[in-house]
């Protein structure tokens, strides 16, 4: 049966079962021991199955099953839990190596694939999966906006920042989305600096994107009494305000400031964060002197490749309090972790370093 399988999707891909292995980076038959060196059918079988289901390469989901260590105790059963990430492309992404982290810590029967989906089937891709028996997905860029409108209903946060990054099917298949940006952003900084709160002055905003939105609503429910966004496109950050308009929103003084006053805005900032790519590796440079920031005032960038940015370098030799952004993104999969998988996992210095380790690969 397991052979069958194999050699029928092996001849779809038109490829032997060497290039296969090559393709996934393991031998195919590895994929389906356990440590008695007994063949799990429903392992390999499944994978097989999902990835025809969802239009997607067998071989991407082939990767990051046999991440697991198949001659442990952690082998699946046929009741195994699914989730994965989906994206185009995806092989950036660091969520699988997360999410298996925390099954594999915790010992859980599941496990969390990457999905190359093109947005042009994002949405039958979206609803395949519940179908299926996936119990969640995380959408990253660019099918956040796509999984807005695929999902059959909204969590009020993912209406407001106006993208969806978690979803989470019922037993029918019925899925309802959210956005746990803004959670990963307010539990990153109070993390690193616990009893820090946003209400206690200014929030200065760089950037006008996806992220910008959802830590800006996320900065709004934290009390935060003024939010100045500064973007490079004045008319992206008259466009993202305009978009918070409304009664879901808390009353806040949210107004756009033109990127040539970007250090002007800092006075009298409690907070900065950077959400742009400006300062990421092989990008540009972010240029702003933070000679009109208080050193009280917490500076964050959300970008972490290189974890330590020019930005929160110069913050912290000034003596300003910073936050790198990989805690971000640990802290945004809590949520849909639990959800999917019934157990709540643990951000910390073991997971970090973890992820971290994949970010440097």
């Amino acid at each position: 049966m397991i052979g069958e399988a194999i050699s029928h999707y092996r001849k779809q891909l038109g490829i032997t079962q060497k290039e296969l292995s090559q393709r996934t980076g393991v031998e195919v038959s590895r994929v389906c021991r356990t440590e008695k060196g007994k063949h799990e059918n429903m392992q390999i079988e499944n994978i097989f199955r999902y990835a025809d289901g969802l239009g997607v390469d067998p071989c991407d989901l082939i990767k990051s099953h046999a991440r697991y260590d198949w001659d442990s105790e952690m082998s699946l059963s046929a009741k195994a839990r699914l989730a994965g990430v989906m994206g185009w492309p995806i092989g950036h992404s660091l969520s699988p190596r997360l999410h298996n982290y925390w099954l594999e810590q915790l010992k859980l029967d599941g496990v969390y694939v990457p999905l190359a989906v093109h947005p042009d089937h994002a949405a039958d891709a979206i609803v395949s999966a519940g179908k299926m028996g996936f119990r969640g997905l995380n959408v990253t860029v660019p099918l956040k906006q796509i999984a807005l409108q695929a999902v059959d209903s909204l969590e009020p946060v993912a209406r407001r920042v106006g993208a969806v990054n978690t979803i989470v099917f019922d037993d029918r298949g019925k899925s309802v989305g959210t956005n746990t940006d803004g959670f990963g952003f307010v539990e990153n900084i109070k993390h690193r600096h616990p009893g820090w709160r946003f209400s206690q002055g200014p929030a200065v905003v760089l950037g006008a994107g996806g992220a910008a939105r959802a830590i800006v609503v996320a900065l709004m429910d934290e009390g935060a009494p003024e939010i100045r966004i500064c973007n490079r496109t004045y008319s992206r950050t008259t466009a993202l305000i305009a978009a918070l308009e409304g009664p879901e929103n808390r009353a806040c003084n949210v107004h756009a400031v033109p990127w040539g006053e970007r250090e002007q805005a800092l006075g009298g900032a409690a907070f900065l964060v950077n959400t742009t790519t400006l300062g990421m590796q092989d990008k540009e440079p972010l240029d702003i002197r933070l000679d009109d920031l208080p050193t009280a005032a917490c500076v964050n960038d959300i970008v972490y490749t290189p974890l330590e940015t020019q930005l929160l370098r110069a913050a912290y030799h000034r003596g300003n309090p910073t936050v790198d952004g990989i805690g971000m993104l640990l802290h945004q999969a809590r949520p849909g972790f639990e959800a999917w998988f019934g157990a709540v996992p643990e951000v910390d210095a073991r997971v970090r370093q973890h992820v971290l380790a994949g970010a440097a690969e």
